[in-house]
């Protein structure tokens, strides 16, 4: 996981960032990884626990933190260590501050019952919101009113296909920048729909004011902690319902609450041994208001089998939604098998372009809302001199490409 999951096409600038990564070892050992770019160069840490899969620690043990760079004066990255670690989102809040976010994998244990939790650091020395201690009280996301994931062999005996993430899915975070101090924390996980059911939905909890002081996240009874019920998606309900899972989170500079899913709708029984799933894309707007309302799209063309990949296989722990530089597309990575054949392809990884356009007409230029020839001449304009607006293709480079595409954009558009 990377902090900050850069937005595409932004100009190089030397931020202070950190990178997590796992290495497996042998005798059950692993490490995190940790490796910044700073203004004094690229530095690394690696820190070491023995158990990675002793997932029943409720209360952090001491590990051992070992300096890996030639640079001296590594910054202590993590003194969050223990085995939960591993299961880290991270963000970056305005210049300096990295949120870490972790658990929603395993019900019943860890710090928040299995549902998600955070921590944040302006220096990576220093975590809050217990500054000076070497184990940080996290900021707890979700509360006894929310049912933790169902699990095999937990309470609730999970039912959301086990092929796709061996049920040991990951949160995932957004930022949404805002002027001033007032960037927002989006963070996108998976619960029951209700205690005693194996319908599993999705929750989006938004925190505010995320950059300036300390943090925190809204309760259940909040409307910015939101409950993709299955109404809104209309898909099947009840305690065995279709299931939502493994989400992927971005904000698109129109506000709206990108999504993407695995979804078991089109199962056709969902408690027999063959387990079906597709990848879903939805759009939140009007979020927090009380009045969202969502489309969604599927993703892949048919069904895909999850249950017969073979031995431990499965497709992985999460997703990725990448957010242009402009903040109106949205790049979708996914895992799925070969589209050519769903049930015992390869594999395979995907990609979808989806443009936001929350502005009005693509070609419009000028700012009245309407398409008409002075688009055209400022257009040109700002072609000919090489201007950001120009780049309508987002490739970073204003050509020929940008031309063709405003032509026939606005060949489509004119009034």
């Amino acid at each position: 996981m990377v902090s900050p999951p850069a937005r595409v096409g932004n100009p190089g600038q030397e931020w202070w960032t950190a990178q997590v990564g796992v290495e497996e070892q042998p005798g059950a050992q692993a490490t995190i990884v940790v490796s910044a770019m700073t203004e004094a160069g690229l530095v690394r840490a690696r820190a070491i626990w023995p158990a990675m899969n002793d997932w029943a620690i409720a209360a952090p043990r001491t590990h051992s933190f070992e300096p890996v760079s030639d640079l001296a004066g590594v910054p202590t990255f993590l003194r969050f260590i223990d085995a939960r670690a591993a299961e880290n989102a991270a963000a970056r809040v305005g210049r300096w501050r990295t949120v870490l976010v972790g658990g929603g994998s395993q019900a019943g244990v860890g710090i928040n019952d299995g549902l998600p939790f955070a921590i944040y650091t302006d220096d990576g020395a220093d975590w809050k919101p217990d500054p000076g201690a070497a184990f940080p009280t996290p900021l707890r996301i979700g509360d006894v009113t929310v049912a933790p994931p169902a699990v095999a062999g937990g309470a609730g005996a999970g039912d959301t296909p086990r092929g796709v993430d061996r049920q040991q899915h990951l949160p995932s975070v957004a930022v949404l920048p805002v002027a001033g101090d007032n960037d927002e924390v989006y963070v996108a996980f998976c619960a029951r729909a209700s205690r005693g059911s194996t319908n599993t939905d999705l929750y989006v909890a938004r925190s505010i004011g995320a950059e300036a002081s300390q943090f925190a996240f809204p309760p259940p009874s909040a409307t910015s902690f939101f409950h993709l019920a299955d109404t809104f998606l209309g898909t099947p309900a009840g305690t065995n319902g279709a299931d939502q899972f493994v989400p992927a989170i971005a904000i698109d500079s129109c506000g709206g609450v990108n999504l993407m899913f695995y979804d078991n709708r089109h199962d056709p029984d969902r408690t027999d041994s063959v387990e079906l799933v597709d990848v879903y894309y939805a759009r939140i707007v009007d979020y927090g208001t009380g009045n969202e309302s969502v489309t969604q799209h599927r993703l892949t063309p048919r069904s895909i089998r999850v249950e017969n990949l073979g031995g431990n296989r499965f497709l992985g722990d999460s997703h990725n939604l990448t957010v242009s530089a402009d903040g109106t597309t949205i790049y979708a990575a996914y895992i799925a098998r070969d589209s050519a054949d769903p049930v015992t392809g390869d594999r395979t990884c995907y990609v979808h372009r989806i443009d936001i356009n929350c502005s009005g007409p693509l070609a419009e230029m000028t700012g009245d809302g309407a398409v008409t020839e002075a688009d055209a001449a400022a257009f040109a304009t700002a072609w000919a001199a090489g201007e950001p607006e120009a780049d309508t293709n987002l490739d970073m480079a204003v050509d020929a490409d940008d031309l063709v595409n405003y032509l026939i954009t606005y060949s489509e558009e004119i009034e």
